[in-house]
């Protein structure tokens, strides 16, 4: 369906493989194709030079900005439970090399050096978040009255005029405790039962 695309992102990827392959012995080109299910048209959408290294997967690319200069990035779809913050924090202590204009083997080492660091702290990031998630929700699931939000990661739970709810969000656990009364129960008879655990709320009839 679009060979003139095509032609272009196969000798765009042949040619960084061409020059980075004898750096890179296990070196390859990766295709996505697409093809529509009722007509069988099929069209390239992708075309990526590609290689693993201690099951870190690391791809490279021709980059224009801020000059012209060859890319190399690691793979980390995989985690899902860090956020933009976590990757940013994972580079803190990490010096970046230089970009790479001309490829030499101490540049491709460099980051793939630099990237793998930076994978492993990432990964003990999200080691970490998903943990804590999966032990939060194993608190909850021993909780008879949990109510459930829009979705499997929100819910609330009410108790003698409190109110507990909670959001997990992709790293992280808002949670918050809110007064749970009517205007007119909002007294100070009711603050100084509450304050020593005594306030009771009575089921309706």
């Amino acid at each position: 369906m679009n060979p003139e695309d095509a032609n272009r992102l196969i000798k765009q990827a042949t040619t960084i493989a061409d020059l980075f392959r004898k750096f890179i012995p296990n070196l390859e080109i990766r295709y996505r194709i697409y093809t529509n299910e009722e007509t069988l048209e099929t069209r390239l959408e992708y075309a990526g030079v590609c290689f693993q290294q201690n099951k870190m997967k690391f791809e490279i690319t021709a980059s224009n900005h801020p000059k012209k200069h060859y890319a190399i990035s690691v793979n980390i779809s995989d985690f899902h439970n860090t956020s933009h913050y976590d990757q940013t924090n994972a580079k803190r202590d990490l010096t970046e090399p230089n970009l790479i204009g001309t490829p030499t083997l101490k540049k491709v080492n460099d980051w793939i050096d630099y990237l793998s660091r930076y994978y492993e702290n990432l990964k003990k990031t999200e080691n970490r978040n998903k943990l804590k998630k999966e032990l939060f929700r194993d608190a909850l699931a021993k909780l008879p009255d949990v109510k459930r939000g829009n979705n499997s990661n929100s819910g609330y739970i009410t108790r003698n005029g409190l109110k507990y709810s909670y959001e997990i969000e992709v790293n992280n656990i808002v949670q918050t405790i809110k007064v749970d009364l009517s205007w007119d129960k909002q007294t100070l008879e009711n603050f100084l039962l509450m304050a020593d655990s005594q306030y009771k709320t009575i089921p309706e009839k």
